[in-house]
């Protein structure tokens, strides 16, 4: 079973959480497991307080596993104390109802960090598509915080693959977010920088989905 954990462009072949779009939340044409936040990149094309709330209707929905993605990114136009002020209200919400976090964080992880501790965040916190550097990396090893890689593995020299060598496999998750690429591709990427058989690869990534999500259908 390979387990996606975060794309934008659902198979509905494999077990994935499918990020929906905030600005068109069409839920009811997906089936399958899913992911609903207020992106950084969107909080000024929404009405936020609308969405919050529908976001809140969505919490016991089967499907709805992660609030996400959400975050902060020092690249944007947005106003920054806007954006803190939507996340902040986001994990409140996660609190609230025992969802985890799917993070977008550009030049923002230790922002992030920060907010999250200082608000005693105690749900499991995914940065996906974890791309950093060791220092961001280290800077980020607590308890409940999980990294999602993907794309990225495919470059034997790139951060996520140096990372992922030395990564404690109980923290870790697999995705191809906007990519076209096959879930399996990464997976077999990230076999070969642990040198770990793609079968007992799998079987550790499902432990953690069940761990995170406490999900039985699996």
């Amino acid at each position: 079973m390979f387990i996606n954990l975060h794309t934008h462009l659902p198979t509905q072949n494999d077990i994935e959480i499918y990020n929906i779009d905030i600005r068109q939340p069409e839920i009811e044409k997906y089936p399958g497991y899913y992911s609903l936040g207020i992106h950084p990149w969107w909080i000024e094309q929404i009405d936020v307080d609308e969405m919050l709330a529908f976001i809140e209707v969505q919490m016991t929905d089967q499907n709805f596993l992660a609030i996400g993605e959400i975050g902060l990114d020092k690249l944007v136009d947005t106003n920054f104390d806007l954006q803190v002020k939507v996340f902040k209200k986001q994990a409140i919400l996660a609190i609230k109802y025992a969802k985890p976090l799917i993070i977008h964080a550009v030049k923002t992880h230790f922002d992030i960090r920060q907010i999250l501790n200082k608000m005693k965040f105690g749900q499991p916190v995914i940065f996906h598509g974890f791309n950093q550097n060791a220092h961001i990396a280290a800077g980020l090893n607590q308890p409940g915080n999980y990294f999602s890689l993907g794309t990225a593995l495919l470059n034997e020299n790139s951060n996520a693959a140096d990372f992922l060598k030395n990564a404690d496999l109980t923290t870790i998750f697999f995705e191809n977010d906007d990519k076209e690429t096959d879930i399996k591709h990464i997976y077999h990427a990230a076999s070969e920088l642990l040198n770990v058989e793609i079968n007992e690869l799998c079987k550790l990534i499902e432990n953690n989905f069940k761990t995170i999500f406490l999900h039985e259908r699996l």
